[in-house]
């Protein structure tokens, strides 16, 4: 029996949020696959996971702390 390795069935979608890089005020690159966001700046280079929530006056975009130092 052979099983055929098949391409993902996943939609992405693809935003900009001017100014959204939390750490430097740069556009932020959002990609949204499967209900999880992966975000970047092309300007200082960060990567990250922010949770999206939508409300009724849009969709917010919360970065939550990685831990405590």
């Amino acid at each position: 029996m052979r099983h055929e390795p098949q391409a993902p069935t996943t939609d992405s979608k693809d935003l900009r949020l001017p100014n959204g890089c939390l750490l430097c005020g740069g556009d932020l690159d959002v990609r949204v696959t499967d209900g999880e966001a992966r975000s970047f700046c092309g300007r200082c280079r960060w990567i990250s996971r922010p949770h999206m929530q939508r409300q009724e006056d849009g969709i917010h975009i919360v970065h939550p702390a990685g831990g405590i130092a």
